[in-house]
């Protein structure tokens, strides 16, 4: 009776999750589960194993039983993994919530939580295949989502927990702890499951250029430590994750047209002036300035016109409209103290400097420690980006005159640039342009495309594969997704779909540019379409409300809370979860500490499982997990 009502209720939930937009995931398909893939195959495991575990993976952001959407204790159990007991209400964005329930429920995400592995330790321990795969999202999420709270989710960090880009060493964290967990996966499967030869010939491309400088043998496929650290010596897949894909041209562009268009309407940019006279193509392809640098660019000079002016010598600005003076002669006169100031601060600078050889000559004292000081903080401020006043000798008369007017200029674009994007972006989050974007679909939309398809091209050149997901696109959810997307567009009159395409195209080409496919772009037509069929998802189902089900359960029939079931779980969890990790497996199986192996006849052979993942419906026999 109680799985009858565990499992009614969660059905109740799979309709819930069709019409919420998805907000809270960390990371995205290209980790969950183009690098999932990735990395399997690079610890030694075979193509179709690997497949099998980037899809189980996956469907944990897209099953509704586990989605980041609903409750606060999927959220904990699924995706924000951490101690209840551990968290202050206070500074974790629930302050002031009086309530002892919101308590009960808080906790911050921790890397490699013993929750985040305890899945993976059950398929272990079960040989359970689908249990793993399902666990390694949650590890996974460990890294991406800590610091994050199991109750907002990321939500005042917008998508940037996403984003490996902005956080790169907690990003390599991951892979490596994934790979520690797939070299101990990989000591307990059946060698059919294996492939070592082409691990070896992947990262045998960069092994001789670290500081082991040689090849790798089956013996080094053992140590994970050895794997991760040749693994990330690969560049190009660096490129793909650690690359700030918002400073990349097309993306520039589709930022600048936004600012330009919404100004232009308003009369503050001169309409006479075209998107093209600002933004030269050679300047959105300079990958050295974010869109607020391209900006200032503009505002401070192009090549060959003054401050405030188009190539053509037009004025960019009504300066009225922009700032709200009565007069732009306001804007010159603030303009001219600026550089007044800027002038006097650069003679007192000469003039510290000049004099600073007679007091060194004198005993150090606290007073001259804090001229140093000064003299280098200026330096850095009033000299920082010098253009056009590098060609006079430094503190000459000539010098000061023309770096106090580009002082000036800097500081007037600065501010400009702060009223262009201020209705765009909270300026304390100004950091990278694209907060100003953060809510637009399609620019959501361009990022996930460009990391789709930069990792796709990777992973037809490294190995071969090219497949999709999903054999049905006109299926009942994704036709109610379109449904309500499609209404929200009409309502708030988004972007044209001809205008989506176009951006869709700008991101593949954009991803494009950091794969050389060395010929094989024919291998691109060919893809393969492979699904995680029903009865793989009705399996993962059933598992996954067997764990999460006795937290949710009493919360549908009245009871606000599975503080005590998680409290359970996370003693247990600690126990056991993350000995994958430390132990040394092929001990531990001789000690038959893993009594369910792959190859035992308690769980799915392994083998079988294997050889028919490409095949047919596999029926998964659902075990209990307590």
């Amino acid at each position: 009776m109680t799985r009858l009502l565990t499992i009614c209720g969660l059905l109740a939930f799979a309709l819930t999750a069709a019409i919420v937009p998805e907000q809270a995931k960390a990371y995205e398909s290209d980790t969950h589960f183009d690098m999932m893939y990735h990395l399997s195959r690079t610890s030694g495991i075979n193509d179709s194993l690997s497949k099998f575990f980037a899809l189980a993976n996956q469907h944990i952001d897209e099953g509704a039983i586990s989605s980041p959407m609903l409750l606060s204790i999927q959220r904990q159990l699924f995706h924000f993994p951490g101690e209840l007991s551990k968290v202050e209400i206070e500074g974790h964005g629930a302050i002031n919530l009086p309530s002892r329930i919101f308590k009960s429920k808080l906790a911050l995400a921790e890397r490699n939580s013993a929750i985040g592995n305890y899945l993976v330790y059950l398929g272990l321990s079960r040989g359970d295949l689908m249990l793993l795969g399902l666990g390694m999202h949650i590890k996974m999420d460990t890294y991406g989502h800590a610091g994050h709270s199991n109750l907002l989710g990321h939500i005042e960090a917008g998508h940037n927990p996403d984003r490996a880009f902005l956080e790169t060493k907690k990003y390599e964290d991951m892979i490596r702890s994934m790979l520690q967990t797939l070299v101990a996966v990989k000591k307990l499967l059946p060698a059919a499951a294996l492939d070592e030869v082409s691990a070896l010939k992947y990262l045998n491309q960069f092994a001789p250029k670290t500081h082991l400088a040689r090849q790798l043998t089956t013996a080094d496929l053992q140590d994970p430590t050895i794997i991760s650290g040749v693994m990330l010596a690969d560049s190009e897949l660096q490129g793909i994750y650690r690359e700030d894909m918002f400073r990349k041209f097309e993306y520039k562009k589709l930022a600048l047209q936004k600012i330009y268009d919404k100004f232009k309407h308003s009369g503050v940019i001169n309409a006479q002036i075209a998107f093209e006279d600002l933004f030269s193509e050679d300047l959105l392809r300079d990958y050295r300035l974010d869109t607020k640098d391209t900006l200032k660019h503009v505002i401070v000079t192009t090549a060959d016109a003054e401050f405030l002016k188009s190539e053509g010598g037009k004025e960019i600005f009504d300066l009225q409209k922009l700032f709200g003076f009565k007069s732009e002669e306001l804007f010159h006169k603030k303009f001219d103290t600026e550089a007044a100031r800027a002038e006097f601060r650069l003679r007192e600078l000469k003039h510290m400097e000049d004099t600073l050889a007679a007091d060194e000559a004198s005993v150090e004292t606290h007073a001259l420690k804090l001229k140093k000081d000064r003299i280098e903080e200026e330096k850095l401020q009033l000299l920082k980006g010098t253009g056009l006043s590098a060609q006079f000798e430094y503190g000459s008369e000539e010098f000061i005159k023309a770096r106090a007017r580009e002082f000036a200029e800097e500081r007037n674009a600065e501010e400009i640039v702060i009223k262009l994007v201020k209705d765009l972006v909270p300026m304390e989050r100004t950091e990278y342009i694209k907060q100003n974007f953060e809510g637009n679909t399609e620019t959501r939309n361009f990022e996930k495309e460009y990391k789709a398809t930069a990792h796709r091209l990777y992973r037809v050149k490294q190995w071969g594969v090219n497949f999709v997901h999903g054999k049905d696109p006109l299926r009942l959810m994704a036709r109610l997704t379109d449904a309500i997307w499609n209404f929200k567009a009409f309502i708030f009159k988004n972007t044209s779909s001809s205008k989506r395409n176009e951006w869709s195209e700008s991101a593949q080409k954009a991803a494009a540019e950091y794969i050389n496919l060395d010929g094989k772009l024919g291998a691109l037509a060919d893809a393969q379409v492979i699904d995680f069929n029903g009865r793989n998802k009705l399996d993962a189902f059933l598992k996954l409300g067997r764990y999460v089900g006795p937290g949710i359960t009493p919360w549908l029939f009245g009871h606000l809370s599975g503080f005590r079931y998680v409290q359970k779980l996370l003693v247990k969890a600690k126990n056991v979860a993350k000995d994958h990790e430390v132990e040394d497996m092929e001990l531990a199986k001789k000690e038959g500490k893993y009594k369910n192996l792959f190859t035992s006849k308690k769980s799915k052979n392994a083998v079988n499982f294997i050889n028919q993942l490409q095949k047919t419906a596999i029926s998964f026999r659902c075990e209990g997990l307590f």
